[in-house]
């Protein structure tokens, strides 16, 4: 069976969809994976390129996977295949159909709730036997006015059995210059980042938090058994060897677990000594302080862990605790960057910005904590999003409907333009002392000529000078200071998307680049 799956995402990253193609090929369907990766509705060549593709290939159905940010895009590629084609449904799958399926379902001829990768199997079977797709689980479609949705297939408990996901698959297609072109090494290399040099790998599912921002904390609401599963160490070391020794650049591997080191110490023993011994790259790991320690990281360290991810969200121990409920204390933070700082590795922390909950002493709290951490570290701003079907979304919409906004509209890397938003920027790259200076001019007074010179000057030496300066250094200490593989390594981190994924103080439309 033709089978054209689509991903609206602006980079080449995507790896659900890449599994899914996969376990498609792999059970006998003639699956075409299509890249849109710039898709513009008003770009005349484009439809013409995109519509004569999917002529020629003439499809049985056509997936597209999507997040809140890729709604746009998704929304108008269907209404285009629809306006063009009648001979398909077209199927809406990933986290934003199954969080918002009743806005996705305006669109989409059937969404794919929930885990897919048994329900694709089964949209083949049943087109193939001439049922309809309102006989196969996990789908949901708009009869009227009111959304149906048939019952989910179990949870994949078995993760080793699920195959693995290259970066480069074959049956794979990116619609660039207006054609379609074959996704070659060349062209893959071309459109990814640091010229393709990063390995991603998620090797689990589920989060031991149910954080109330997250988008992700919609799983517990549809399955009564939702857990956190792991692949096993064995299975998942297989993997990376596999996506390793691909003919392409390869910078480091990153492991994109929500909470990697809650796994138990043995089951990460056991990992690090088979990745050593196996692969015996540079990786990095995402973590929370609740679940890192000296032992855990000093065995990660001594297998190729080179940056390790940490969300610190906050210095408000009751912004912690009473709106996103995340039992963290800020203490915890400042012990965890210490023990960070005693090895050669880089911290890699994040807080989110414009929560209508957080006061200004909240906020200051926030930049002194920053301040705390040793440096180098790098370190990103996220405007607070509200995601559809989120906790935090509800309570906004109940007590502070104001702040509400269109979360396919939003840019999470675009933060407000505010002193103190600027701050905590500062106070990943200037001394401790010139940080708590300028914070106390602005408290002092925060409207003060005085106070918006210095604070935009100080913006203006810092993109200059300051941050380059610490991107160096941080490249540097990535390179375990190595001299030899700072210079060997810089051409391919020396990409001019580095602005924009990198860029503290702007961002633009196309910040999902990366």
């Amino acid at each position: 069976m033709k089978v054209l799956l689509i991903s609206v995402q602006k980079n080449l990253n995507i790896l659900g969809l890449k599994l899914l193609h996969k376990i498609l090929l792999l059970n006998g369907h003639e699956s075409v994976l299509l890249y849109l990766t710039r898709f513009n509705i008003e770009n005349n060549k484009m439809l013409e390129a995109l519509e004569g593709f999917v002529r020629e290939l003439s499809p049985e159905w056509v997936g597209i996977s999507l997040t809140a940010s890729e709604f746009r895009s998704a929304k108008d590629v269907t209404l285009f295949l629809k306006n063009k084609f009648t001979s398909f449904p077209i199927i809406w799958g990933g986290i934003h159909p199954t969080s918002a399926p009743l806005r996705c379902a305006q669109y989409a001829d059937y969404l794919c709730i929930g885990e897919g990768e048994k329900s694709i199997l089964d949209v083949c079977r049943a087109i193939n036997d001439g049922k309809s797709l309102k006989t196969v689980n996990n789908m949901a479609w708009l009869d009227g006015k009111e959304l149906i949705r048939n019952p989910l297939n179990p949870l994949i408990e078995d993760l080793d059995s699920l195959p693995y996901v290259p970066r480069l698959t074959p049956n794979a297609f990116i619609l660039y210059k207006d054609k379609v072109h074959l996704l070659t090494k060349k062209l893959y290399t071309k459109h990814s980042a640091f010229n393709g040099g990063i390995y991603r790998i998620v090797s689990s599912r589920g989060c031991v938090y149910n954080c109330t921002y997250c988008v992700n904390s919609v799983f517990p609401k549809l399955y009564e058994k939702w857990r956190i599963r792991w692949t096993s160490p064995e299975r998942m070391v297989d993997e990376i060897s596999a996506g390793v020794s691909e003919e392409l650049p390869l910078l480091f591997v990153s492991i994109l677990d929500d909470n990697f080191f809650a796994q138990k110490m043995e089951t990460l023993e056991r990992f690090f000594y088979l990745y050593k011994q196996k692969v015996a790259k540079p990786f990095i790991a995402l973590g929370s302080p609740n679940f890192v320690n000296e032992e855990k990281i000093k065995v990660a360290v001594d297998a190729g862990l080179a940056s390790l991810h940490i969300g610190l969200q906050t210095g408000s121990e009751q912004i912690c605790k009473d709106i996103y409920k995340r039992s963290f204390l800020s203490g915890r933070y400042k012990k965890i960057g210490e023990i960070i700082h005693k090895y050669p590795i880089v911290p890699y922390y994040d807080v989110i910005c414009d929560n209508p909950y957080e006061t200004e002493e909240d906020e200051i709290n926030t930049v002194k904590m920053l301040t705390e951490l040793p440096k180098p570290y790098f370190f990103l701003l996220y405007s607070l999003t509200l995601y559809e079907g989120t906790e935090l979304r509800e309570k906004v919409e109940k007590e502070k409907p104001e702040y509400l906004h269109d979360d396919t509209e939003k840019d999470f890397l675009t933060t407000a333009n505010t002193p103190l938003n600027l701050l905590k920027q500062f106070a990943a790259i200037y001394p401790k002392f010139f940080v708590n200076y300028l914070l106390k001019i602005y408290q002092k007074k925060p409207e003060g000529l005085y106070t918006k010179a210095i604070i935009k000057l100080s913006k203006l030496m810092c993109i200059t000078i300051a941050q380059p300066i610490i991107f160096l250094w941080i490249l540097l200490r990535f390179n375990r200071y190595s001299i030899k593989n700072f210079v060997k390594s810089l051409p391919n981190f020396l990409d001019i998307r580095l602005f924009h994924i990198f860029g503290h103080f702007h961002t633009n439309k196309d910040t999902t680049l990366e």
